[in-house]
């Protein structure tokens, strides 16, 4: 049972590697487009989202820093903080999963 968990463990893992390559892209994009606009917006959500499945995930895999950097972020979206500092905290945490994952 132990190899076989470790085999399947291994894949997840993997297969959130692959996520965060995608999600990495996907807040560089968005924090880009929040910076540009005043409002309350559907980039503003889509940051939180990000955040806060990868506040539930990184610890698991062996990533508490992550689980940390992430949980920041999704508080700030959740609270009334201005546009550009949630974009910039989202580009500190998409430059954090480039440093930890390593790409």
């Amino acid at each position: 049972m132990g190899e076989a968990f470790a085999l399947k463990f291994g894949l997840l893992k993997e297969r959130f590697r692959g996520r965060m390559i995608g999600d990495v892209d996907k807040l560089d994009h968005l924090a880009l487009q929040l910076a540009a606009t005043d409002s309350n917006s559907e980039e503003r959500k889509r940051i939180r989202d990000i955040a806060h499945r990868l506040a539930g995930t990184a610890g698991t895999f062996g990533y508490p820093d992550l689980t940390e950097r992430a949980a920041h972020v999704e508080k700030m979206a959740d609270v009334a903080c201005g546009n550009s500092a949630l974009a910039e905290t989202a580009r500190l945490l998409s430059r954090g999963i480039r440093e930890v994952m390593d790409f």
